[in-house]
């Protein structure tokens, strides 16, 4: 029932019932066990959307380990838990170790898939970034012209309807952008 609250984007309601089921998961399979990996990723990723970015990167790290000890570095599920560390890393700035982990990624996606397939070219496309971001960043007059248009991206593409942003994408809009460019 956590998973369909997180899906519907009601992390505040899903939290305990997800932390609960990790209690669960422990209490039956142990510490170390991939389903344990599992419930750690799920709760990460709602706490994340929560805001609450120094425990969401714990537990993203904790399932990582669990996920690499049980399943191996390149198994989907292990690659899935790096990609998201990365993806909190890069917004919470910490550019050199979200290019690190995105590297890896890509190479042990590489391994299995087609040169040209879509997913390695997105991935790249965010390697690349995160590593623009790393080095052009320093400068404030590029770095406003990249929040500017990293803003209007995100506009366009994360309207619903209704004209507002959707719940799953204000939080880290808000965390990136400066209140007065968005929009409520």
């Amino acid at each position: 029932i956590g998973k369909v609250y997180q899906g519907l984007g009601l992390h505040a309601q899903a939290q305990p019932l997800l932390r609960g089921a990790l209690e669960t998961r422990r209490n039956l399979f142990g510490d170390r066990s991939p389903a344990v990996a599992e419930s750690l990723h799920h709760l990460a990723w709602s706490v994340e959307m929560q805001g609450d970015d120094g425990e969401a990167e714990s537990l993203y790290r904790r399932a990582l380990e669990l996920r690499h000890a049980s399943l191996g570095g390149s198994h989907e599920a292990t690659l899935e838990t790096m990609s998201s560390l990365a993806g909190l890393l890069r917004v919470r700035g910490r550019y050199p170790e979200s290019e690190q982990l995105y590297r890896e990624v890509l190479a042990a996606r590489r391994k299995h898939s087609e040169p040209d397939s879509p997913a390695i070219a997105a991935l790249s496309k965010v390697v690349f970034s995160v590593h623009w971001s790393a080095s052009a960043l320093a400068d404030e007059t590029l770095r406003t012209s990249h929040i500017c248009s990293f803003a209007c991206h995100l506009s366009k593409r994360c309207r619903m309807s209704s004209g507002g942003f959707s719940p799953r994408t204000r939080k880290p809009l808000s965390r990136v952008i400066p209140p007065e460019w968005q929009q409520s």
